[in-house]
């Protein structure tokens, strides 16, 4: 999957910024047509803060998981992808394979993610979380 993972992040394994902006430069130089994707994930603060960063990097981890199974299933030979860090990731995809590597991605990421959540939390349909200000925030489970 491209540029190699010399600065591998630790928690998805994924290549961070250096191999990030390697593939990036790799695929400008090569002057052939790419689509670049930033992922970042909704109310991931939220989720974290609530459930707690161990269940945060769980939401990391399987969210690294979905982007590789999803290129390994729709996106084309040389696709890459990568953890820019926190909930912000990259794909560098054929321009071909990319509106059905985007949909897959959200496809699988909402079905996939709710299992983080607890039955309680999924029934309600929301959390709370207290903000830096004292105040109650809620997001959608």
């Amino acid at each position: 999957m491209g540029a190699a993972a010399t600065d591998a992040n630790p928690l998805t394994g994924l290549p961070g910024n250096n191999g990030i902006e390697a593939e990036l430069n790799q695929r400008v130089a090569d002057g052939g047509s790419f689509v670049f994707m930033h992922l970042d994930i909704d109310n991931f603060k939220g989720f974290n803060d609530f459930y707690s960063y161990q269940r945060g990097d769980q939401a990391l981890r399987l969210t690294a998981l979905i982007l590789h199974r999803v290129i390994d299933s729709v996106g084309s030979p040389g696709d890459f992808v990568g953890h820019i860090g926190g909930d912000d990731f990259v794909l560098i995809l054929n321009g071909e394979t990319a509106r059905g590597v985007a949909e897959e991605v959200l496809r699988r990421f909402d079905e996939e993610i709710p299992t983080l959540y607890s039955k309680t939390d999924r029934t309600r349909g929301y959390i709370q979380v207290v903000n830096r200000k004292g105040n109650w925030n809620v997001f959608p489970s």
